[in-house]
């Protein structure tokens, strides 16, 4: 992940991630590509379907990054993969 409009006025990113509505852990996100873990535990998951949100402290449209001037989406991070392990797969 990497944090998106982390200019001078917010060099890092903070985000809270959210299991099925239950935040789970609070992540400072680094500037540049970073990996990052979160535990998700199994009393929170559910058979029929689970929602894994981040809740971020800072969010604004990205500019320079080559976004048309139309695009007015409130960005905070930018993930290139999102991975969820079983605790019997995980490294």
């Amino acid at each position: 992940m990497v944090p998106l409009g982390a200019g001078s006025r917010a060099p890092c990113q903070r985000t809270t991630a959210v299991l099925n509505g239950t935040p789970l852990a609070r992540v400072l996100l680094d500037r540049g590509w970073r990996d990052y873990e979160v535990a998700l535990p199994a009393r929170l998951l559910r058979p029929e379907g689970n929602e894994l949100r981040s809740r971020f402290a800072h969010a604004e449209r990205p500019a320079g990054i080559g976004l048309s001037r139309e695009d007015r989406r409130p960005l905070a991070v930018a993930f290139t993969r999102l991975a969820v392990l079983s605790g019997a797969a995980a490294p």
